[in-house]
């Protein structure tokens, strides 16, 4: 039938930390990178100021180039609407569309930034026996919200959390 599907369903646990992937985007074999998003988490490209939220799109395993065509194409859905009801706002996504477009086709080195609360995400090292020195990656502690999101805490204990945070301590004034 041809079907096809990238769709990744997470079936592991969450990891005990978030992770952060960080990748200087210089190269054509940087774009062929496999990934492993999942829907929990972002992709970031700071120097387009452009973020594929978590949760906005299913987990998946693609490269770093698929993942900008990806976006690119999403984008362009519903932009002959756009130009009609809000020219402005087409105008300035037509203008990311191109720039992704461009960072796709290698002709703008850029940052990727694999941000994954659940910890579960990865981009492909091409140094298999040593560290790859074109991608940092950190773990961090998730915030309480992150772990409501993700369903390790209740929405009550997220307000729990923030009535903590808000109340002095011995140590500071009142």
């Amino acid at each position: 039938c041809g079907y096809k599907s990238n769709e990744v369903q997470s079936a592991g646990e969450i990891a005990e930390k978030g992770c952060k992937h960080t990748l200087r985007v210089t190269a054509k074999e940087d774009l062929n990178r496999q990934i492993i998003k999942t829907d929990s988490a972002s992709v970031i490209i700071p120097e387009l100021d452009f973020e594929i939220p978590p949760n906005t799109q299913k987990g998946v395993l693609s490269t770093v180039e698929g993942v900008l065509r990806t976006a690119a194409d999403n984008l362009k859905t519903d932009q002959e609407h756009r130009r009609q009801v809000d020219p402005a706002v087409a105008a300035k996504i037509d203008d990311i569309v191109r720039r992704l477009e461009r960072c796709a086709e290698g002709e703008e080195p850029f940052t990727f930034i694999l941000d994954d609360p659940s910890g579960r995400s990865i981009i492909q090292s091409l140094c298999h026996s040593q560290p790859d020195p074109a991608v940092r990656s950190s773990t961090y502690e998730r915030s309480v919200q992150q772990n409501v999101d993700l369903g390790l805490a209740t929405s009550d204990e997220a307000a729990a959390a923030d009535m903590q945070k808000s109340q002095p301590t011995a140590s500071q004034p009142q």
